[in-house]
């Protein structure tokens, strides 16, 4: 009867031992890429956001003037109480907010603005994106 190989005599696993097989010199990489043309140094590229922060100040303002154009429709009222008087200058605010959306001019500034916004992101990401195929 044959007898198993011995896991400790195996042919193979002495072979295929770390000892045989060959390691490459600590500059191979480099060579080879060297010879190829390739030039081994990693550019790092710089992270920069989409939208800067002078953009994003901008977009504030507009959206803040929106707003502000929208509820500073204020009323007088000749109501005694400061809460009546609170609750009276929400309600009117509200219902101008809500009449606001409702009208066409106001949305057609809408899309005209977002429509601007877009092609703004667009140019720059165009932009960044020549820049980082230029270095």
């Amino acid at each position: 009867m044959k007898q198993l190989p011995n896991k400790n005599e195996d042919l193979l696993k002495k072979m295929l031992s770390n000892d045989l097989l060959e390691q490459p010199s600590a500059h191979f990489t480099s060579d080879v890429l060297g010879k190829l043309g390739i030039s081994t140094a990693t550019n790092s590229i710089k992270y920069e956001p989409v939208i800067s922060k002078n953009g994003w100040i901008l977009i504030g303002i507009i959206i803040g003037s929106i707003l502000w154009f929208a509820l500073s429709n204020f009323t007088s009222t000749s109501e005694a109480g400061f809460s009546s008087l609170i609750i009276n200058q929400t309600l009117s605010k509200t219902n101008g907010f809500i009449r606001l959306f409702t009208d066409d001019s106001f949305v057609l500034l809408i899309s005209i603005l977002s429509i601007a916004v877009f092609m703004l992101v667009s140019a720059e990401s165009v932009y960044r994106q020549s820049r980082l195929k230029a270095a």
